[in-house]
């Protein structure tokens, strides 16, 4: 039986106050420290832009918010295990198979842009890569960011959108109706709207690979691989001068 059947003892008011928190913490918290902070932020290393400093200390507050609602609110409220969360084993195929479907959703959100563009009329700008420009390829900057947007975001968003959402609806509702909508709250809550139509696709590929697995670590490593490779074309880019 899938650890998801947990989910049950959770109610929706738990749910709605987990989206609230998701809802705030993306609004709210980075917004307000690159409006307050713009300038002079200096917190990690010299050689970072400021305003990729301000997104890193950002990312990680809202990170945790969000957790400390999930799991003391919530999970330890209701009892539940991290199983219910997706936490058991996976085997090293479905690893093997979150890689190559992190692969396979590069192209495919490459073409979901270009319908978006087409319809846009003008070539689609990502303001997440602007954000998570390091300012110079060095070291530093480059490993903080890969750990930023490589682990911690993959880890939080799946726990969050997988492990909860999609696990809350599951036990309430159809495997098709459960993707559409925890995907849908992955590409909103992301908050930028230029990107919802890609976002959800992903979010549909990550809610399948975690229903087929019957685990949260091949979506995670998915997440992680996409995300790595979205970085890797942004530093290639940067270093031929492209960017």
């Amino acid at each position: 039986m899938k650890g998801y059947h947990e989910l049950h003892r959770v109610t929706l008011a738990d749910t709605l106050l987990l989206l609230i928190a998701v809802l705030a913490s993306v609004r709210f918290v980075l917004p307000w420290l690159l409006q307050t902070f713009s300038q002079g932020f200096r917190a990690l290393p010299e050689s970072m832009e400021p305003q990729l400093q301000l997104v890193l200390v950002g990312f990680l507050l809202q990170s945790l918010v969000i957790l400390l609602v999930l799991f003391l609110v919530i999970i330890l409220r209701r009892g539940l295990s991290l199983k219910a969360l997706g936490f058991v084993p996976s085997s090293q195929s479905w690893i093997l198979r979150g890689v190559l479907l992190a692969i396979a959703a590069i192209p495919a959100v490459a073409v979901v842009n270009i319908i978006v563009s087409s319809f846009k009329g003008a070539p689609l700008e990502n303001p997440q890569m602007d954000l998570l420009n390091p300012g110079e390829l060095s070291a530093g900057p480059v490993l903080l960011t890969l750990f930023a947007a490589g682990l911690v975001a993959p880890i939080v968003e799946e726990v969050v959108f997988r492990g909860f959402f999609y696990g809350w609806l599951r036990t309430r509702y159809g495997q098709a109706l459960s993707m559409v909508v925890s995907a849908g709250l992955f590409s909103l809550l992301h908050g930028i709207a230029i990107l919802i139509p890609a976002l959800f696709v992903v979010g549909l590929m990550l809610s399948w690979i975690y229903e087929k697995s019957k685990s949260l670590w091949p979506a995670i490593v998915m997440h992680s691989a996409f995300n790595c490779i979205m970085l890797g074309l942004l530093y290639m880019a940067l270093f031929s001068g492209a960017a």
